[in-house]
């Protein structure tokens, strides 16, 4: 979300297309497109100052929908026969129907919320990555 090499305020770009092309020439059976939207709330939130977490949240959310539409609009310009390989999901789909997810999920909350040399990691990481794009 926000990242000018993959979306345009006028769709995805080249380079979107290119990576589902390289897909569709790797894969024999079926290939998924997964717009992660919620997932970048926290990253909307620490990087704008002036958005809460809700409207981060639902700003993220609205530019999921935008994105799966771009997707979905390009797919539909496609050959039969490719369109009927990729799948767009939108993270929520994806951590809700995938059974590797959550045990995964539950080992990264449990390793935050017991090992202070994790935690500490991942927040130095997120201050860093705060500190780095307010220097661009």
């Amino acid at each position: 979300l926000g990242n000018k090499f993959f979306v345009s305020e006028n769709g995805i770009t080249d380079n979107v297309k290119k990576y589902i092309e390289w897909g569709l020439e790797r894969t024999r059976e079926k290939m998924i497109i997964i717009v992660v939207d919620r997932i970048q709330d926290t990253n909307i939130y620490v990087r704008n100052n002036t958005r809460s977490e809700q409207a981060s949240l639902r700003y993220a959310l609205g530019q999921g929908v935008l994105i799966k539409k771009y997707l979905e609009k390009y797919i539909s310009d496609l050959p039969q026969n490719k369109k009927e390989k990729i799948s767009i999901i939108r993270w929520d789909d994806y951590i809700r129907e995938d059974p590797f997810c959550f045990p995964i999920k539950h080992t990264v909350y449990n390793e935050f919320k017991n090992n202070p040399e994790f935690a500490s990691a991942v927040l130095q990481a997120v201050k860093k990555s705060v500190k780095d794009s307010k220097s661009n």
